[in-house]
């Protein structure tokens, strides 16, 4: 599974995905970064899912691309 993710992320051509001359998936792929708030390393999100405003308003999901520049008082979904 590990291969096949990888080669959909990182090495797949834009052909495989339609009329794109890139991978369109690409950019989402990002190695894992320590994030000190978490005490862990994590695979930030690049999109937001937006959590924050669905659910309780200071409420951030565990890979939210918000929290890797952390606020005061954010509260983190496990």
């Amino acid at each position: 599974m590990k291969k096949d993710l990888r080669y959909v992320l990182e090495e797949a051509e834009g052909h495989h995905f339609g009329s794109y001359h890139h991978n369109p998936l690409a950019r989402y792929s990002s190695l894992p970064q320590y994030v000190e708030k978490q005490k862990q390393e994590i695979r930030v999100r690049q999109t937001c899912c937006l959590s924050y405003q669905t659910g309780d308003k200071e409420t951030y999901c565990r890979t939210c691309p918000v929290i890797c520049k952390p606020k005061k008082g954010v509260i983190v979904h496990e």
